[in-house]
């Protein structure tokens, strides 16, 4: 008997009158126990073994979520200085970290500013003399 995924909820076994004891032959016979034993086949199958290598697993797929990159995104405004430190809960050492400004003061800076320094939990922006008024957006990847 070939092992498929079941779509609908197994049975253990087929009542084959009004007791209930499946120690009783009557009510468990072998086609049963191949029925039970190919859906327990098929759902081990499906829920894989850890770290899975079998795409169509639950347990690789779930892996694949719980190791997916992290986007995280904010906003903020420069500071009036040549440096703007960022906090940011999810940046870290190796994050990658995308800047783009909302204002046309932004774009005008000399330097244009650009993402110099990260660290766990905040990025600095370096830039020129800003005003405290030039806004961005950001994005952080993990």
């Amino acid at each position: 008997m070939s092992a498929k995924f079941p779509t609908t909820a197994p049975t253990v076994f087929t009542d084959k009158s009004t007791a209930n004891d499946i120690g009783d032959t009557l009510h468990w016979d072998g086609s049963d126990a191949n029925q039970a034993k190919a859906e327990l086949i098929a759902v081990a199958a499906k829920v894989g073994v850890d770290n899975d290598t079998d795409t169509d697993s639950h347990d690789y797929k779930i892996d694949q979520l719980e190791n997916r990159k992290t986007i995280t995104t904010g906003d903020g405004t420069l500071g009036t200085s040549t440096a703007t430190t960022v906090n940011d809960a999810e940046a870290g050492s190796s994050s990658c970290v995308i800047v783009q400004g909302t204002c046309s003061g932004f774009v005008g800076l000399d330097p244009i500013p650009y993402v110099s320094a990260r660290a766990e939990g905040s990025f600095t922006l370096t830039h020129g003399n800003a005003a405290g008024t030039e806004g961005f957006v950001y994005i952080v990847v993990n």
